[in-house]
């Protein structure tokens, strides 16, 4: 993700102070020198806090007590932004941010005019702009365990080197010395490697959701399977009861050499058949009565269903009516408050000044004018929701009218229909056939859909197909062997491309192999005796710097070779020459040289103590050419900020070196510029 820091930003709480501008170059070794004290570490944690920190590690005192919000000006792909986020004074941290598209020049920006942003949105925009998915690693996580989706501020470990962790030989990312960021930091590891993709996550979830969903069909499928069996080991009572009640006339008896496909081929016809005319009968039958009995029933469906619409209608005009009853109720009020607003409006236009306030002026006329007009409006809206009531009377009696009619013609044909069903006894057992060859038909049909879904062209075989074969195509795609075998390849890599770090740092054990455990998060240096050391086994503070420092820069330069890796594109350091001048830089405040009696000759001493430096400095002065090895590696598309107590001397000659602020006497401000202070 491309993402340069142009300037750390600090609003005064005194409104009469300008805005503190501490601003970077967005390639290259941006380095920020000065006195212990000076503010030289805050600028990472304030970069780090208005990126969305959890919590504010700013140190208290002068800072907190001066600054109203802190802010960054960052460039991204898509253009400049400017975020601010408020002092939490004692507090942790607080969620409020401001937000600010398209900024050149940020000593422009109004903190009221700012978009006002929750910590939340903050995230979602980066996530966002990181290409970020808001799945997560395994299907069914939530939002509260270490395989939920990777947020933005997941990366921030390969972002900041602050103080404490540096040089630190048992905690190698930032923020891992909580088992929380631990946790989570393996887990994303190997997607930030590019050894999982967004595509492989969705591929993840789409299985475990397709597997549901396919259980749940072929659960179907047999219960459908085990119903049909059942039904054609009973298929030749089936037909032989279909005869008896009338749905397969002139139909074969059968034998013993019928096959399932025969009788079901003679079966399928029934339901369509029955729908159109009914079971058939052999002659004999009353069929004129039989017909009219057929009409009546059609006729008694037909009148139940006009009663159903009607007694619907009558229920909603009810409800309408209530409704208008209450506005028309509700208007007449209002227009009631109205009342005598015509005799003000005619005593008023007699008065040629305004009635209010005495003086020649019109306004207070046109508002009466005005409020003459709505006041009609109103009279008119009112009188029509008054005289709508009575048109829904008159639709409601008509509907009340009209159902006491078609109840009366259900009455007379229901009549009609028993007086037909108790003139035989025929009748009556036909009516009893008519039902139960329904029925049978009913399940019949039923048995037919349900078998037509188990054999091999059906539509549920298809898609359960179909699922099966997008399984089989995603599961491919979400290999965890093979993501395995791609993560294994790519910290083969990163032991290939971090030897040139090492070498340049002249670290100890530069010619072993050094590999990365993304399980433990630790660097591990293989002996030639196969042994493989954990970076504590290592031992000394230049050793454990360098090669956090070849971790990172080794880091950054696979990230950049990816297509769109989501970890921005800057590197923070702060204090790495501590490792060699653990306490202060030679010369702040105090004399460097100091002979005892004890030490012996003054002059041993103090040749002593200068090759001692010389050499220290050497070191310091690998630091930055290793840096500046990796500016080059990285063609310029990676920001480092350096905060040292090391002088310029530490990087005379290296090339991409911006030496941004020196905070010393004589120098620049420091971080809080001394007028914010009160101090002369």
């Amino acid at each position: 993700m491309k993402m340069a820091i142009l300037a750390v930003l600090l609003w005064p709480k005194d409104s009469s102070k300008e805005l503190r501008q501490v601003k970077f170059e967005p390639s290259g070794i941006n380095v920020v020198t000065g006195k212990s004290g000076t503010g030289k570490s805050s600028l990472l944690h304030i970069v780090d806090y208005c990126l969305g920190s959890g919590k504010c590690s700013i140190p208290v005192g002068h800072i907190r007590q001066t600054v109203s919000w802190f802010g960054v000006h960052l460039r991204l792909s898509d253009g400049e932004v400017v975020i601010a986020r408020r002092n939490p004074g004692d507090q942790d941290q607080t969620g409020d941010v401001l937000w600010k598209d398209s900024v050149a020049d940020p000593t422009e920006i109004n903190l009221e005019n700012m978009e006002s942003i929750g910590i939340a949105t903050l995230k979602r925009r980066f996530n966002k702009r990181a290409g970020l998915s808001d799945l997560g690693f395994e299907p069914g996580t939530t939002t509260n365990n270490f395989k939920s989706p990777v947020s933005f501020r997941d990366l921030a470990a390969f972002n900041f080197q602050p103080q404490h962790i540096v040089a630190n030989p048992n905690v190698l990312f930032f923020k891992t010395d909580s088992f929380q960021h631990r946790e989570t930091l393996v887990t994303i590891f190997p997607f930030v490697l590019g050894a999982v993709t967004t595509t492989q996550l969705v591929a993840r979830w789409k299985v475990e959701f397709l597997e549901k969903e396919l259980e749940r069909k072929q659960g179907r499928l047999n219960q459908l399977a085990n119903a049909t069996d059942e039904w054609l080991r009973e298929i030749r009572g089936v037909y032989s009861r279909a005869r008896e009640l009338g749905l397969l006339p002139s139909s074969s008896t059968p034998n013993q050499n019928w096959t399932a496909k025969q009788y079901l081929q003679l079966l399928q016809e029934i339901p369509a058949s029955f729908a159109e005319k009914g079971p058939v009968y052999d002659a004999g039958v009353t069929a004129e009565s039989l017909v009219r009995l057929r009409e009546l029933e059609d006729e008694q469906s037909d009148l139940s269903r006009q009663i159903a619409d009607r007694r619907r209608s009558l229920y909603r005009i009810k409800r309408l009516l209530s409704s208008v009853t209450s506005f028309g109720t509700e208007l007449k009020s209002q227009d009631e408050r109205l009342f005598g607003l015509g005799w003000f409006q005619e005593h008023v236009t007699k008065v040629p000044n305004c009635p209010l306030c005495g003086n020649e002026n019109d306004q207070a006329k046109e508002q009466i004018v005005r409020l003459s007009e709505l006041a009609l409006e109103l009279e008119e809206v009112t009188n029509k929701a008054l005289a709508s009531p009575p048109l829904l009377d008159r639709e409601s009696v008509q509907l009340e009218r009209d159902i006491r009619m078609l109840e009366e013609q259900l009455n007379s044909v229901q009549k009609e229909k028993w007086q037909l069903e108790d003139q035989s006894a025929e009748l009556a057992e036909r009516r009893l056939t008519i039902n139960t060859a329904s029925r049978f038909v009913g399940r019949i049909e039923q048995a037919l859909e349900s078998y037509w879904k188990t054999t091999d062209d059906s539509e549920l075989q298809k898609e359960i197909e179909s699922l099966s074969r997008e399984i089989t195509r995603l599961r491919k795609q979400a290999n965890r062997n093979l993501e395995r075998q791609k993560v294994q390849d790519i910290l083969e890599r990163f032991s290939n491309q971090i030897t040139a770090y090492v070498r340049k740092l002249q670290l100890a054990r530069a010619d072993d192999p050094v590999h990365l455990n993304i399980k433990e998060l630790q660097l591990e240096v293989t002996s030639q005796e196969g042994r493989r050391d954990a970076l504590w086994e290592i031992g000394s503070a230049e050793n454990w710097m360098g090669y956090h420092i070849a971790t990172l820069l080794t880091l950054h330069e696979m990230f950049l070779e990816q297509p769109a890796s989501p970890v921005p594109s800057f590197l923070m350091i702060d204090q790495p020459s501590q490792a060699y001048f653990p306490d202060r830089w030679p010369g702040d405040d105090d004399k460097d040289i100091v002979p005892t009696e004890e030490t012996g000759n003054v002059e041993d001493v103090v040749k002593s103590t200068l090759a001692k430096r010389s050499e220290d400095l050497e070191g310091v002065h690998r630091i930055f050419e290793t840096l500046a090895l990796a500016i080059e590696k990285c063609k310029g598309d990676l920001q480092i900020i350096v905060t040292e107590h090391a002088g310029p001397i530490t990087w005379k000659d290296v090339p991409n070196v911006h030496l941004i602020e020196n905070w010393r006497p004589g120098g620049d401000q420091y971080l809080i510029p001394s007028d914010w202070l009160n101090v002369e």
